[in-house]
C-alpha cells in the first residue's frame, strides 16, 4: 500500500494526491481487518504460526456468536485489496490518476496479489461466487458508461477479477487452475491495454474518449497492438484471454452452474462491446486525431510490442502459461481449448457483440460528464460529519463555557508548579533532596511492615 501510494503521488497533481490518500486509507482498513483476523486465527489455532486454507464450512452464514469472526475479518481484509464489493471503487479512483507507467504497475500487481491469497486461503467459499458475479456485472456496466479512457479500463479490470473470484468460490482443482491462468493472462493483456492507453494520453494529453479519435492514423503500430489486446480481453481465439476464459467456462459447466455460466457468457460479450469495439473504434478508427503535444518514446513502443508478442504467444502455445504459474498441466482432462466447439462458441459470442455494437454504436458514443460511483457515498460522510461537529462545537461552547473556565482554573493549579517560575522548577540543594528520598524510603518501609 505504501509503495502504491508513492506510485500514485508521483504524478504530483491535486487529483493524484487526494486519490492517493483515499487509496491509502482504504488499504489501511483492509490491512487492519486482515491483521485482526490473522491474530484471532493464530490465537485460536494450536498448530504454530502457519496459516492453512480456511474450510468453507467456517464461513457459512450463521449467528455471529457461533461463527469464527476472525475468518470473516481475514476475508474482508483481502476482499478490500481484491476490489470485492462494497469497497471496490478505489480501482477507478486511483489508477487513472497515476502516471502512465505507474498505472501499468498498479494494474499488474495490486489486485492479482489479493487473488493469489484468495486461492491459497479461501478456496471453495460459496459467498465468493455471488460477490464475483457482482464484480463482473458492475465492471461491465461502468466500463460501458465511463468516458475516461483509463477509468474505463480500470472498471473492466474489476469485472475480469470477478471471473477469478468466482473460480475461487467454486473451489475445484479445475476452477482454481482457471483462476490462476486467467490472472496470468489478464496481467498480459490488461498491461498491454493500459500501455496503449498511456500512449494516447502521452501523445495527446487527453484523458477522455470523446476528446481523441483516429489515433490509428498517427500511430498505426500502437493501434494494431491495441486491437490484439482488446481481442484478448474479449477472449478471441489465438490470444491469451481465449485460453483462460475457455478454461473458466469449462470449470463452470463442469459444476452445472447455469446462472453463473449465463452471466459470464453475457459479460464476455459485453467485454467485446466496451473494450473490443468502443475503445478501439472511438479512440483509434473514428474521427480525426487531435494535435500531438509530445512524441512517443521508443521505450514505450518496445514495451507495447513485447506484451503484444507475449499475448499472442501464450494464446498460440498455452503450455507456456503452466510453466509460468505452476507445475499443473494447462490442459485439464477432456479439455482442449482449440476444439471446434470452443472456437465456434467464442466466435459466435464475438460476432453477436460486434452486431450489437454496430446497431447501437451511436448510443454508446462517449459523452462529457462525471460518473458517480459508490465511493461518492463514503466520500461525503466525512464533510457531513465535520459540518455537524462544527455546529455542535459552536453550540456547546456557549453552553459549556462556565464548565470550561472552571476546568481551566483547576488545570492551572496543577500545571503552575511546573512552569519556569513554579516551585518544581527551582534549584534545590542536594541535602534537601536526600532528605526527601529518606522520608519516602521510611514511608515505604512503614507501609510494607504494617
Amino acid at each position: 500500500a505504501i509503495g502504491a501510494l508513492g506510485v500514485i503521488w508521483s504524478k504530483k497533481t491535486l487529483e493524484s494526491q487526494t486519490a492517493g490518500l483515499r487509496y491509502f486509507l482504504v488499504h489501511v482498513l483492509g490491512g487492519v481487518l486482515f491483521m485482526m483476523g490473522l491474530t484471532g486465527y493464530l490465537a485460536a489455532s494450536t498448530g504454530g504460526v502457519g496459516v492453512q486454507a480456511i474450510s468453507p464450512d467456517a464461513l457459512h452464514i450463521k449467528p455471529f456468536f457461533m461463527s469464527d469472526w476472525y475468518h470473516w475479518c481475514m476475508l474482508a481484509g483481502i476482499g478490500v485489496n481484491a476490489a470485492i464489493p462494497p469497497l471496490w471503487s478505489w480501482v477507478p479512483d486511483a489508477y487513472p490518476t497515476a502516471s502512465s507507467n505507474g498505472t501499468v504497475v498498479l494494474a499488474c500487481f495490486t489486485t492479482k496479489s489479493a487473488v493469489l491469497v484468495l486461492i491459497k486461503l479461501f478456496p471453495g467459499v460459496d459467498i465468493l461466487i455471488p460477490l464475483g458475479l457482482m464484480m463482473i456485472i458492475y465492471g461491465g456496466i461502468y466500463a460501458v458508461l465511463e468516458s475516461n479512457i483509463r477509468r474505463s479500463l480500470a472498471y473492466s479490470l474489476i469485472g475480469q477479477v470477478g471471473f477469478m473470484v468466482v473460480c475461487v468460490g467454486i473451489g475445484t482443482q479445475l476452477a482454481l487452475l482457471a483462476a490462476s491462468v486467467h490472472a496470468f493472462s489478464h496481467i498480459v493483456y490488461k498491461t498491454l491495454l493500459f500501455m496503449t492507453a498511456g500512449c494516447i494520453v502521452r501523445t495527446t494529453g487527453k484523458q477522455n474518449i470523446y476528446e481523441v479519435g483516429g489515433m490509428a492514423k498517427r500511430m498505426p503500430d500502437i493501434a494494431a497492438c491495441a486491437v490484439i489486446g482488446s481481442f484478448a480481453l474479449a477472449a478471441a481465439p489465438f490470444t491469451s484471454g481465449f485460453i483462460s476464459k475457455s478454461l473458466i467456462m469449462e470449470a463452470v459447466v463442469h459444476e452445472k452452474m447455469f446462472f453463473t455460466w449465463l452471466i459470464m457468457m453475457l459479460a464476455a460479450g459485453a467485454a467485446m462491446v466496451y473494450i473490443g469495439m468502443r475503445y478501439l473504434w472511438f479512440c483509434f478508427f473514428y474521427g480525426d486525431p487531435p494535435p500531438a503535444t509530445r512524441r512517443l518514446s521508443s521505450s514505450m513502443r518496445m514495451g507495447v510490442y513485447a506484451f503484444t508478442a507475449l499475448c499472442l504467444a501464450t494464446g498460440l502455445f498455452p503450455g507456456w502459461i503452466s510453466i509460468a504459474i505452476s507445475d499443473m498441466p494447462i490442459v485439464a482432462p477432456d479439455f482442449h481449448p482449440y476444439s471446434a466447439g470452443h472456437v465456434l462458441y467464442q466466435v459466435q459470442i464475438l460476432a453477436a457483440s460486434v452486431l450489437v455494437f454496430c446497431l447501437f454504436w451511436k448510443r454508446l458514443t462517449p459523452q462529457p460528464g462525471e460518473l458517480r460511483d459508490f465511493d461518492s457515498a463514503y466520500r461525503q460522510i466525512g464533510p457531513a460529519l465535520l459540518a455537524r461537529v462544527r455546529r455542535l462545537d459552536k453550540y456547546g461552547h456557549t453552553v459549556a463555557q462556565p464548565a470550561i473556565k472552571l476546568f481551566s482554573r483547576v488545570l492551572q493549579l496543577f500545571t503552575a508548579p511546573h512552569k519556569p517560575e513554579g516551585v518544581m522548577a527551582r534549584t534545590w540543594a542536594t541535602g534537601t533532596m536526600a532528605l526527601w528520598v529518606a522520608i519516602m524510603l521510611n514511608a515505604f518501609l512503614l507501609l510494607y511492615l504494617f
